[in-house]
């Protein structure tokens, strides 16, 4: 009779959806969130500031998960900010990257909820991140795919996919459209419910 030992994980959730404070993609991870707590796994949920919060997030809150909000937009300031910098360092400042606050989190993984097949993809500074600190810890989750929708970059968007630990497409048909999209067959990913 040995006891059991559970491991608390802490898992980062990042929803990418810029259209509507609340989503089909949000009661995916929101659902997910909620089994994660009950196995005390500590969660950090990184999202847009919305002028309303909907009522889920503050539950979350309530729970103890810790709710990062960024901005949509990068403000003037930042702007100014980053085109001096760009030019003393030749590279982009860490510390206003929208989504550093995944570093000070320290997550062991992190689930991104994706409204399209390429936002992570085409999204500079948290394809960065992921790619610079969360090799292999990282798991996409495509919701939605388009004949009409290709990714910025095409070799950007194969590396990405192939150092996350899994690539999840909504349905079999979205999986093989990326496929085909990319003209590769990317070699992690999986279909879910």
């Amino acid at each position: 009779n040995s006891p059991l030992y559970f491991i608390i994980m802490r898992i980062a959730y990042i929803s990418t959806l810029l259209t509507a404070p609340w989503g089909g993609s949000e009661e995916l991870w929101y659902q997910s969130s909620i089994e994660a707590m009950n196995r005390k796994d500590k969660l950090g949920l990184f999202i847009y500031d919305w002028p309303n919060e909907p009522t889920q997030i503050t539950h979350l809150k309530k729970q103890g998960v810790m709710v990062y909000k960024r901005k949509k937009n990068i403000s003037l300031f930042n702007r100014l900010y980053l085109k001096i910098a760009k030019k003393v360092t030749g590279k982009k400042p860490l510390s206003i990257n929208p989504y550093y606050p995944l570093l000070q989190f320290k997550p062991d993984i992190i689930i991104v909820t994706d409204g399209s097949s390429y936002y992570t993809a085409d999204d500079e500074d948290l394809s960065f991140l992921l790619l610079e600190y969360f090799k292999n810890r990282f798991i996409i989750i495509c919701q939605g795919n388009s004949q009409f929708l290709f990714p910025a970059n095409r070799s950007k968007a194969i590396n990405l996919f192939e150092n996350a630990l899994k690539i999840l497409f909504v349905s079999e048909h979205n999986r093989q459209l990326a496929f085909h999209q990319l003209a590769y067959n990317l070699s992690r990913t999986s279909t879910i419910q």
